[in-house]
């Protein structure tokens, strides 16, 4: 059958289009179309009130469509409504031009007893050439991304990457100094703050954060760079002051450093720790600094030990 899910799907709408040319690399073709569903069902799901319209001239696509989506089935529920516009120019089988905007409003998902509400969402997206980028914004919440490929070309990429990967795992050899030759060039930033709408679905479970920072970078110069940030975390007594993780690519080891400063209401006195490891193939290091609120204003191995049933090691 045509749906498999024929039975229950309902379509009430029109179509209209019009133009002249059959070669679309002609810049003499001229499309125009439009599309409208007044109501569409198809299983739990039902767009209402979407329109789309599409126009091709000189070898460009462009359009914008109007929409409103809800799908609701036993167990999970989701609606939403906003528009899409896109420009899509320069294209053949190798590369093209894209940009796309995105802007929902009024987001609302349930499952079970959990709900999440979000009033706006807002997504930007290009590429072209050798360059691709991708910004997200929500309210606290923004994410943003750019790679020095075509958007056409990352998959490839990043499968090569993967399969040369796996094979030095495989024999044992593994060596990320060559590994990062193959290294896409690429950036992402992530950032959310306490007034982002994710958090109310947080804080339903106890779980409560100021704000969260990450930037991670790779490139076949300077192989991966990471560093995150995180403060006033909070989950039942346990209040995270600040946390921080940096990772440099050195050579043929990474170079970790994780820092965290926490207060429990349990017998574990508040504390702050430093760990740094470089880790690698055929060698790893360790060191751990503590230093704590007890007696004596350092939190010992022994305390360590007694405290959280904890060793500790130095070159592995």
């Amino acid at each position: 059958r045509f749906l498999p899910l024929d039975e229950n799907c309902t379509f009430s709408g029109h179509i209209k289009a019009d133009g002249h040319g059959f070669d679309i690399f002609s810049k003499n073709m001229l499309v125009n179309a439009s599309v409208k569903a007044d109501d569409f069902r198809y299983g739990a799901a039902r767009l209402g009130g979407t329109s789309l319209n599409v126009r091709f001239k000189e070898s460009v696509i462009s359009g914008k469509s109007i929409f409103s989506a809800e799908y609701a089935d036993t167990s999970f529920s989701a609606s939403t409504h906003g528009d899409v516009t896109f420009r899509l120019s320069e294209w053949d089988s190798n590369r093209f031009h894209l940009n796309v905007a995105t802007d929902l409003r009024d987001i609302f998902m349930a499952k079970d007893t959990d709900s999440l509400y979000l009033s706006t969402l807002s997504l930007q997206a290009s590429t072209s050439g050798r360059h691709s980028d991708v910004a997200l914004e929500i309210p606290g919440i923004s994410i943003n991304a750019e790679a020095e490929e075509h958007i056409l070309a990352l998959p490839e990429h990043i499968t090569r990457l993967t399969d040369i990967a796996t094979r030095q795992l495989d024999s044992l050899d593994f060596d990320i100094s060559v590994l990062k030759t193959y290294f896409p060039t690429l950036n992402a930033q992530l950032r959310i703050d306490r007034s982002s709408q994710l958090n109310d679905l947080l804080r339903a479970h106890g779980i409560d954060f100021g704000s969260l920072t990450t930037d991670i970078g790779m490139s076949p110069s300077e192989g991966i760079t990471a560093n995150a940030a995180l403060t006033d975390f909070s989950y039942d007594t346990l209040t995270v002051r600040t946390s921080g993780l940096r990772i440099r690519q050195v050579d043929d080891r990474m170079n970790c450093i994780a820092e965290v400063d926490f207060d429990s209401q349990h017998r574990l006195p508040a504390f702050s720790s430093t760990l740094e490891a470089n880790v690698g193939i055929h060698e790893s290091d360790a060191r751990l600094r503590l230093n704590s609120d007890i007696s004596d204003g350092v939190l010992s191995a022994s305390d360590l030990r007694c405290l959280l049933g904890l060793d500790i090691s130095g070159t592995l």
